[in-house]
């Protein structure tokens, strides 16, 4: 069974479900009474009647909450308003007193010109003002310090921050001018792009076609490869290979001519009879040596 009250009044309302009751939480009694004597208690300071709706377990607690921190308020706020009225009638008794004072020694309000009690008035409004607790004039003087000392404080603040705007003043200027400079540059370049399409459309057909043009060519050399080798190719009959032993033959060749010029002198001159040791009928040249072989098998030097 759940219970429900509607504008002060409970009543019994069942939900059931597969023949099950439906269980909710219940409402604390005590709650609810500090609840309902608070909403008539504010209602009835206003003039009107509590209003009606259902109370749930769920606003009868938000509402003691409400109603716990409404009362503890109130009662501060009493103290507090009790407190202010008892200072209000020491400061009216003082202020009796020292008018009966006044009065006695013949220095009441009435015994004053207008211009004397227009300069008490204003005192008594700038001692209000300063929040002094007597009229002395070093009280004065210490609350003027105390001001100026303020004052100053909030010059060098201001001074502070109009550095600090005209700083920031500055800087937005400079951001606005570069910001500016952006724009003009960002335009810039949106009309060189447009300008660029019709050329860089041209250049990207051509780049189309020189990649196709790669893809033909790497084919094509993949196919004379596979036909190179195919023919038996190998890399000691290349191209650079050849011209590099090309290269190296003629050097040999040149690096021999001249001995095989010596050779030749050799070969040409005759033979000289005196300067022969022994018999060499059977001597071959070469290097400028003759060699005796019949006889005694020592070189002979020509």
């Amino acid at each position: 069974m759940a219970e429900r009250r509607t504008g002060g009044t409970a009543e019994q309302s069942g939900n059931y479900e597969d023949g099950e009751e439906e269980r909710r939480p219940v409402v604390d009694p005590q709650q609810f009474a500090e609840v309902k004597t608070w909403l008539q208690e504010v209602f009835h300071l206003v003039g009107r009647e509590v209003p009606s709706f259902e109370y749930t377990p769920r606003t009868i607690a938000e509402l003691h909450r409400i109603s716990t921190m409404s009362r503890r308020r109130t009662k501060i706020a009493d103290i507090m308003a009790k407190d202010l009225r008892e200072r209000s009638g020491e400061f009216r008794r003082e202020a009796v007193r020292l008018k009966e004072l006044l009065n006695g020694i013949g220095l009441g309000q009435e015994n004053f010109s207008q211009a004397a009690s227009n300069s008490i008035h204003a005192l008594a409004a700038t001692a209000d003002h300063l929040d002094l607790k007597d009229a002395q004039i070093s009280s004065y003087f210490v609350a003027m310090a105390d001001l100026s000392l303020k004052m100053a404080e909030v010059r060098e603040k201001r001074e502070k921050a109009r550095r600090e705007s005209a700083s920031m003043l500055d800087h937005t200027r400079k951001a606005i001018a570069r910001l500016t400079q952006l724009k003009r540059l960002w335009s810039q370049l949106e009309e060189e792009a447009a300008m660029q399409n019709g050329p860089m459309s041209k250049w990207q057909e051509f780049v189309g076609m020189m990649a196709s043009k790669e893809r033909q060519y790497k084919q094509q050399l993949q196919n004379y490869q596979n036909i190179l080798m195919r023919a038996g190719y190998t890399p000691e009959i290349a191209h650079g290979t050849l011209l590099e032993a090309a290269a190296r033959h003629t050097q040999l060749v040149k690096s021999t001519e001249p001995v095989l010029g010596t050779l030749r002198s050799y070969q040409d001159l005759p033979p000289v009879s005196h300067l022969l040791v022994g018999a060499a009928p059977a001597c071959s040249l070469v290097g400028g040596l003759s060699m005796d072989v019949a006889a005694t098998g020592f070189p002979v030097i020509l």
